[in-house]
């Protein structure tokens, strides 16, 4: 049984209600949403690598890891400043991000080049 609770439809929404709550709060959500998102990660690099790369399956694995770690380290050791960290991340998946739309147009030539040849035959 789901109990009832707020939900939320946006970002704006959510730091909205979260405003005159304990931080510790946004903190826990933060570390289910980054678990939550964990699984589905686990469920795509399960996918064929002609859909995905083995090099994507392991990048995405990575930043969704560091997200859950830095997501739970924020709320186990509050006293500690994560915003270096996060920082690294961010930067991290921005780089990661960039590369792997790369490698997916590299892999689309790739794939309707190799259909042309096909056709021609």
């Amino acid at each position: 049984m789901v109990a009832d609770g707020p939900e939320f439809d946006d970002r704006d929404s959510l730091e909205a209600w979260l405003r005159d709550k304990p931080a510790d709060w946004a903190q826990a959500i933060a570390v289910r949403s980054a678990l939550r998102v964990f699984a589905v990660v686990l469920a795509i690099a399960r996918l064929s690598d002609r859909l995905i790369s083995a090099g994507q399956k392991k990048d995405l694995i990575l930043i969704v890891w560091r997200a859950s770690i830095i997501s739970w380290a924020a709320r186990k050791y509050p006293a500690h400043d994560m915003i270096d960290a996060a920082r690294a991340a961010a930067a991290a998946t921005t780089t990661t991000y960039a590369a792997t739309r790369t490698d997916h147009s590299r892999r689309r030539r790739h794939h309707h080049h190799r259909l042309r040849r096909r056709r021609r035959r």
